[in-house]
């Protein structure tokens, strides 16, 4: 799962506040008996590669994003929101998919320009991988000896040069494979989550097929996406006349990729109800605004990572 800071501010300013977020993992895999396979932490989002025995995901980063937050705000006498909108996660399927997913997260770092912070636990589990020997209880990194085979020398230095041959080539993004920006895994795993998904979240009568599962986007994440991609921001994009086409992308996807009502949107851009409606067939039949919503798409479906 990813959490982004709001307006792409920083969450961490300091060493002071990387601890303090390493020792809520810590609580959060006490009180909600979560388990963390990787983590990184860069400056204005994070990445976790968690599982949990429960169905409690949510209360589990509901409470890691809320004491962040409030501890930076006493820290740094700040106030507002410090994330932005709901985080953004994926269900795994974690045979197939942990060992790419854990080098891919692990060398983010380095295609962020601080290939330095590979090694520092501050920022990565990386180093919890390849020999440190005071692993926090919460990390989970046996599994490499399934994956890897030998004892735990032979596998770490089979895990350094696995990630070291990531950061020397180019390597393939395992969010390439996502269903729906949604799930990771093999048709088998999609369709078996796709039937626990619609049974959790109920039938969406007023869209069709499974709209539903874009519940793991908010307004406010498909807003952000494009005002990356157009280098705006968001308070530039919602005062645009109606034929800003940066506007009019964001209403078409959000109205795709969110589970928010028309009206709902609507209230968000300071339009009418039907007016997204119109706006979701004429962007969609418009060959321009169909190349930008392909492109952006691209990285929905990806993950923002």
């Amino acid at each position: 799962m990813m959490a982004r800071g709001n307006e792409g501010k920083r969450i961490f300013r300091g060493v002071r506040d990387r601890d303090r977020f390493l020792s809520l993992l810590d609580d959060a895999h006490v009180r909600y008996r979560t388990l963390v396979y990787v983590y990184a932490l860069m400056n204005d989002h994070y990445h976790l590669l968690i599982e949990t025995e429960k169905a409690n995901l949510s209360k589990a980063i509901h409470y890691l994003n809320v004491s962040h937050s409030v501890y930076l705000n006493r820290r740094y006498g700040r106030s507002g929101h410090l994330f932005q909108g709901r985080y953004k996660s994926v269900l795994v399927d974690k045979e197939p998919y942990l060992l790419e997913l854990s080098r891919y997260l692990h060398i983010n770092v380095v295609r962020a320009g601080v290939e330095d912070r590979l090694n520092d636990p501050r920022w990565t589990s990386y180093r919890y991988y390849v020999g440190a020997s005071d692993k926090p209880d919460w990390l989970c990194t046996d599994w490499l000896i399934d994956r890897l085979g030998g004892d735990w020398p032979t596998v770490r230095r089979k895990y350094q040069e696995f990630v070291m041959d990531g950061l020397r080539s180019e390597i393939r993004s395992p969010f390439q494979d996502v269903y729906r920006g949604a799930i990771l895994g093999d048709e088998v795993f999609v369709e078996k989550m796709k039937k626990r998904l619609e049974e959790e979240i109920g039938e969406d009568h007023e869209v069709p097929g499974y709209k539903s599962l874009s519940r793991w986007y908010a307004i406010e994440d498909i807003v952000g996406t494009v005002c990356e991609h157009f280098a705006l921001t968001p308070g530039e994009l919602k005062k645009r006349r109606w034929g800003f086409l940066p506007r009019k992308v964001a209403m078409y996807l959000a109205r795709k990729y969110t589970d928010s009502t028309l009206r709902e949107i609507g209230d968000y851009f300071d339009v009418s109800y039907s007016a997204i409606s119109q706006n979701v067939d004429r962007v969609a039949n418009s060959p321009s605004a169909r190349k930008v919503i392909d492109e952006i798409e691209r990285r929905l479906e990806m993950g923002p990572i």
